[in-house]
């Protein structure tokens, strides 16, 4: 290489995705793991966001960019692209910061996945609330309805003795 194409590299990230980008001078290439932006980001809303940093501060014709970006998903590595291209840009001259850091592009969005919990269904999710959380008989035991309906609550309260549970909200229903 030349001494008039210095390189300038740097680490983007957002949520889980990581992105190496690659600034070269040049024509206004733009390279994510050898595809073109607008084939590699699906919708044009993720490449615009990618190449931000290039729009804010006039330089989109100016630079070549190459991209290798994994993890997460399509709109994290667009924001892991920025952040990358933007830290880059930084290196390349200091005196774009003011500008780069007054659009957002400098500062690394904190926040990422919250983990599932033990216990819940997910990280904020709780399994529907219930207030009743007595004792529930599935089926009659044999000879429940052949004994009338005075056999049938001796039978419950029976039960209800033997499982020894003051609440007999939900063994109510074996009676009729």
């Amino acid at each position: 290489m030349s001494a008039e194409s210095a390189v300038f590299s740097a680490t983007g990230r957002r949520k889980s995705a990581t992105a190496r980008v690659r600034i070269v001078e040049g024509t206004g290439k733009l390279v994510a793991n050898g595809r073109e932006f607008e084939d590699y980001f699906s919708h044009e809303n993720f490449a615009k966001q990618a190449y931000s940093p290039l729009l804010t501060v006039e330089m989109r014709e100016k630079f070549d960019v190459t991209v290798n970006v994994s993890g997460g998903g399509i709109s994290g590595q667009a924001g892991a692209v920025a952040h990358g291209i933007a830290r880059a840009l930084q290196k390349f001259n200091p005196e774009l910061r003011a500008a780069l850091k007054k659009a957002g592009h400098i500062t690394r969005d904190p926040r990422e996945k919250e983990r599932k919990k033990a216990g819940q269904p997910g990280a904020r999710k709780r399994f529907q609330f219930s207030k009743r959380l007595g004792f529930r008989l599935r089926r009659k035991p044999k000879g429940f309805a052949s004994q009338g309906s005075a056999g049938c609550l001796l039978e419950f309260f029976r039960l209800r003795r033997k499982l020894g549970f003051g609440v007999c909200q939900n063994l109510w229903i074996l009676a009729g």
